[in-house]
């Protein structure tokens, strides 16, 4: 490679760096004097801004930061928008609006009302341009007002000054809704769907740009494949407004208390130009940055914003030292409090154990004396009552007395054992339930020579149930079997009891002729069972067909948690 050439190549080289160099120090500088943030506040105290950050102090409230753009920035009219990072994800760009509205007027050019559509923010199908973004339809109904004898249709950014922003509107029209016939179309859109040239003015039959800029009221081309017109306002100006509106000539004639119907598409962004301050009114602790930034009349970041570096800092009651001490302190606390506590449980317990020792102690001793007692004194005068009527020369009726008296002792003897039965607390478990209730199935069958048959699944001892559940399943179950000997007319009763998922299920079924529940007279047997098991929270439930036999269905939930060993 020669001399020359090699000079050639680092004059070059040497150019390009010097370009790149300038252009980042435009970008850098437009982007440091693009905008200033000034000013921090809390509580309307004036806070320090040094090396770009500010410390707001512990719980602040009532922030603000104040900012705008330097005076020698050209797009200081521009649309601005900020947000605290760290504490939000969206950006705040005011609020205004634009809209699209209807006015009334007399025969007189007087105006008599006016019915406004709104519109405020981005639209759904905003991306920033005019061929990407995609228009959303809107339907309105109004009704013209007294005095009305014609109106306009009114497309402009007049909503609050500081509003600017781009509002596109396409495909307006506006029908009358008559009674009798389909709606008859007053307005019809007046634009080719052919793209227009920078060359075109913008002239449309019966409509005009007005406002106090005009110039910002454009016909524009949206859309790619296919792409057409719409009416565009691209309000850049905070001191004053754009509009397209319907001409004189062309406005429709209109009555009162007409019925009209206004549809459109429409696209918009749509800021303010006069924000210069962020308000929050408290922060949590925590580091944020606080950015502000200029975008276009489209909603396109410009590159021109500024940051500053926010700092909240924790209480004294939420920095570690002091929460070591608290914790410390709690610690402790809960450490006395949870002894105390459980010696006091511990106290109750044993109180409480002491108590149904004594209690089951006494249960255990008035079972026996019943049974030793009671028990022997009625077989004695049952044992009487037979030596009694073996006595020759006894009138019969004496006979037959002294049967009765053996039958009634014997019967006692029985409901003696019975309550026996329940008040040992020796049977407080399923076992023994289960137990007793295949005895006096079997003993009741017996008596009225009736095949009994058992299908009881092997029950837990060590899970308890107390003496008052205890009774009155037996006895449910007890009414349930003689319900059988007396009105079933069966020749075989079926016991089922089983326990899963602490539920016991009991069930009595027999093959006798079974009845219509509706049809009993009295029912005080079944509505007592219900009542019986509906007291220890159960239920019971009867089936029975005529000719098809009957279930008495028992369902009781047993806590299995209290267990005994």
């Amino acid at each position: 490679m020669t001399r020359p050439t090699v000079k050639k190549i680092l004059i070059l080289l040497g150019s390009w760096i010097g370009f790149l160099a300038l252009a980042h120090s435009e970008l850098a500088s437009n982007t440091a004097d693009g905008f200033e943030i000034r000013s921090a506040s809390a509580a309307n105290k004036q806070l320090s801004i040094r090396q770009n950050e500010v410390n707001l102090g512990a719980l602040p409230t009532q922030i603000t930061f104040r900012f705008w753009p330097r005076t020698n920035n050209p797009s200081s009219t521009m649309r601005v928008r900020y947000k605290l990072e760290g504490y939000e994800d969206v950006w705040h760009d005011g609020t205004s609006e634009m809209f699209v509205a209807i006015r009334f007027y007399n025969e007189a050019q007087d105006q008599v009302g006016q019915k406004v559509f709104t519109v405020s923010g981005e639209s759904v199908g905003w991306r920033g341009s005019l061929a990407t973004s995609s228009l959303t339809h809107r339907r309105e109904m109004f009704t013209c007002p007294p005095g009305t004898a014609q109106f306009w249709v009114v497309i402009t950014s007049a909503g609050p000054p500081a509003a600017v922003g781009a509002y596109i509107v396409a495909n307006l029209k506006v029908s009358k809704i008559t009674t009798n016939g389909p709606p008859v179309e007053l307005i019809t859109w007046p634009l080719d769907s052919e793209p227009r040239t920078a060359a075109e003015p913008a002239v449309v039959k019966g409509w005009r740009p007005d406002g106090g800029r005009p110039s910002m009221a454009r016909i524009v081309t949206i859309g790619e494949n296919p792409s057409q017109k719409a009416f565009g306002i691209f309000d850049t100006d905070g001191t004053t407004h754009a509009e397209w509106h319907t001409t004189v000539d062309a406005a429709p004639r209109a009555q009162p208390g007409d019925q009209m119907l206004i549809e459109w598409d429409e696209m918009y962004s749509i800021g303010v130009n006069d924000m210069t301050a962020a308000h929050f009114s408290a922060l949590p602790v925590g580091r944020y940055v606080l950015h502000v930034e200029n975008f276009d009349v489209l909603g396109r970041p410009t590159g021109i914003q500024a940051s500053l570096n926010v700092i909240v800092p924790p209480p004294f009651w939420l920095k570690p030292a002091f929460w070591g001490f608290v914790i410390t302190l709690l610690v402790v606390l809960v450490l006395g409090i949870g002894r105390y506590l459980t010696a006091r449980r511990m106290q109750r317990e044993v109180v409480r154990l002491r108590w149904r020792e004594d209690l089951e102690k006494e249960r255990l001793r008035i079972a026996r004396d019943i049974h030793d007692d009671l028990g022997a004194r009625l077989t004695e005068i049952s044992l009487a009552s037979e030596l009694a009527k073996g006595k020759q020369n006894l009138p019969k009726f004496a006979t037959e007395d002294f049967d009765q008296i053996s039958g009634m002792c014997r019967e006692m003897v029985t409901a003696l054992y019975e309550t026996v039965w329940a008040v040992n607390p020796k049977n407080d478990n399923l076992d023994a339930l289960g137990e007793y209730l295949c005895q006096i199935s079997i003993r009741l069958c017996e008596q009225a020579h009736l095949s009994c048959r058992l299908q009881v699944a092997e029950l837990p001892k060590n899970v308890e149930i107390s003496s008052r559940d205890r009774h009155n399943i037996a006895m449910s179950v007890t009414e349930a079997v003689h319900n059988v000997i007396k009105h079933a007319k069966a020749s075989e009763v079926i016991l089922s009891v089983d326990f899963e998922s602490e539920v016991l299920n009991i069930s009595v079924q027999d093959n006798g002729c079974g009845f219509v529940e509706a049809n009993v007279p009295g029912r005080n047997g079944l509505n007592n069972m219900r009542e019986r098991q509906a007291s220890i929270g159960g239920t019971c439930r009867v089936e029975s067909r005529a000719s098809g036999g009957t279930t008495v269905y028992i369902r009781v939930t047993i806590d299995s948690r209290h267990q005994h060993s």
